[in-house]
């Protein structure tokens, strides 16, 4: 299983248990350091119709990194924030397999 395909499927889930949370600033470097993680959701966001998404990234149990990308509501235009929450349905079904299958592994 790649790390983007555990990215995608963990992005519906970071944004309650970390809405609370600032990122920990990260030292910078010629080309920032989640820059490969902002692309993956970019690509992700331009192959799927999903009108906004937060998304984060842990390090050592603190927030690093946060994106956020369009809107909360389709009719009002609203822009997706960093406490923004989903309505994310079953998810959590496939994502707690997902976890214990690659403990088991």
């Amino acid at each position: 299983m790649s790390l983007r395909a555990i990215l995608i499927a963990g992005a519906a889930f970071i944004p309650v248990s970390i809405s609370a949370q600032q990122p920990v600033p990260v030292p910078s470097a010629a080309q920032p350091p989640f820059a490969s993680v902002d692309q993956a959701f970019a690509d992700f966001r331009a192959k799927t119709p999903v009108p906004g998404m937060v998304y984060g990234v842990v390090v050592d149990g603190k927030l690093a990194h946060l994106g956020v990308h369009g809107q909360r509501e389709v009719a009002s235009k609203a822009p997706v924030a960093a406490d923004t929450r989903f309505r994310i349905a079953s998810m959590s079904k496939a994502f707690t397999a997902l976890a214990i299958l690659s403990l088991r592994d």
